[in-house]
């Protein structure tokens, strides 16, 4: 798992794909990678967005399995 790894694997992620040990090693690589773990922050915080004004498209525990 690298960064170059991370959008195909955000894709998956948001397509429900993702087996355990794709998101075992996704947690791995955020833990040493500043810079993957800042974009999944700002996923996140964009997502709380559109859920406080689209409450529809709130899935609180979608990005709760990377934390």
């Amino acid at each position: 798992m690298n960064c170059a790894d991370l959008g195909s694997l955000l894709k998956a992620h948001l397509e429900r794909r993702l087996g355990r040990s794709e998101i075992d090693a996704l947690r791995r690589h955020l833990l040493v990678c500043r810079r993957c773990r800042q974009r999944i922050h700002e996923l996140r915080r964009f997502e709380l967005e559109v859920a406080a004004r689209v409450p529809q498209f709130a899935d609180a525990a979608f990005w709760s399995v990377l934390e």
